[in-house]
C-alpha cells in the first residue's frame, strides 16, 4: 500500500504569504507516513529550504496542474481565473459556497474535470462547529504585508 500524499501548491494571490501547510505540520504528517509535495514559492513566509528540511519533497512552482492526478492539492486562497477543467481534489478556502464572485465559474471547472473541492470554510465537525477558520487578525496579516 502506498503513502497518503499531499500536494502544497503556492499562493498566486499578490501579498498572500500564508501557507495551508507549516513545516512543523509537514513534519508531523511526514512522521505519520505521509509524503508532502511542495511548490517552491519565493512569496510564501517560510523558506522552501524549512520544508525540504523536514523531509518535504520540493517541486517547480506553480506545477500543480501537472501532478498526478490522485494526490490531493492543499492551498490557502482561491486559485486564479481559468477555464481549464480541474481534474485533482483540491483542498482550499474556494469561496464558492456563499456565492463570491466567479463561483459557477469554479464549480464548473470541478465538474468538467472529474475533480473535487473541500471548501475549508465549510468543513464541519460532528456537532457542525468549523474545523477551519481564518482567525480575527487573518485580513490585517494580509494588508500589512501590502503596506509600503
Amino acid at each position: 500500500m502506498s503513502a497518503p500524499v499531499f500536494w502544497l501548491r503556492c499562493e498566486k494571490k499578490p501579498f498572500e504569504r500564508r501557507a495551508a501547510l507549516t513545516p512543523t505540520t509537514a513534519k508531523r504528517l511526514i512522521d505519520a507516513g505521509f509524503e508532502i509535495f511542495v511548490e517552491r514559492d519565493e512569496q510564501r513566509i517560510f523558506d522552501d529550504a524549512e520544508y525540504e528540511a523536514v523531509g518535504c519533497k520540493l517541486v517547480d512552482n506553480n506545477s500543480w496542474a501537472q501532478a498526478p492526478r490522485h494526490i490531493p492539492i492543499l492551498g490557502l486562497k482561491e486559485l486564479p481565473v481559468s477555464d481549464e477543467p480541474l481534474p485533482h481534489t483540491h483542498i482550499q478556502f474556494a469561496h464558492c459556497y456563499k456565492h463570491q464572485g466567479g463561483w459557477s465559474s469554479v464549480l464548473a471547472r470541478f465538474y468538467k474535470g472529474g475533480g473535487t473541492l473541500y471548501d475549508l470554510e465549510f468543513l464541519n465537525d460532528e456537532n457542525g462547529r468549523r474545523v477551519a477558520a481564518f482567525g480575527f487578525h487573518a485580513g490585517f496579516a494580509g494588508a500589512a504585508a501590502a503596506l509600503p
